[in-house]
């Protein structure tokens, strides 16, 4: 099996917000899974299903790229321990607005978060870099932070 990191956007208003509100180009981070037999899917979060797999092809985007970086694998593992949470569209509203409406909830997650955290996870445990400085808090992670932090790697795919 071979694990990817993906970020994308596509034209839709939510994705433009975010890639304004962040100054970047993803709006969207997720794993990518592709099994020895080949089956290509994604696990990560979105409004509609939370956290789950997905089709490689459940969205059109306008802007896609694939990396991957030391101890993924680790960092993937520990993001399949959110599978079924719910998505956290309180964040959603922060990174428009600026204002976080409620208390944050560990039970819920947007893209960044499940990628970072799961990293931030597999880093405790030793088992891969921290992407992102620990000092950073966790529901400050955006895709364009993310996507800064690996954009050093080698690119694999689109």
């Amino acid at each position: 099996m071979k694990i990817y990191i993906r970020f994308i956007a596509d034209d839709s208003f939510v994705s433009r917000a975010i890639g304004w509100r962040t100054e970047g180009k993803p709006s969207h981070v997720e794993y990518v899974r592709i099994t020895d037999s080949g089956m290509v899917s994604t696990f990560g979060a979105r409004l509609v299903g939370g956290v789950r797999y997905r089709p490689l092809d459940y969205c059109k985007p306008t802007f896609e790229e694939w990396y991957t970086f030391e101890g993924i694998e680790a960092s993937f593992e520990e993001a399949t321990g959110f599978y079924g949470h719910k998505y956290d569209w309180a964040d959603i509203i922060e990174l428009a607005t600026g204002i976080y409406p409620r208390s944050y909830d560990p039970n819920r997650a947007i893209c960044s978060i499940l990628v970072g955290y799961s990293n931030r996870m597999a880093w405790a445990a030793g088992k891969a870099p921290a992407l992102i400085n620990p000092n950073v808090p966790t529901r400050q992670m955006t895709p364009q932070l993310l996507y800064g932090a690996v954009t050093e790697q080698v690119k694999v795919g689109f």
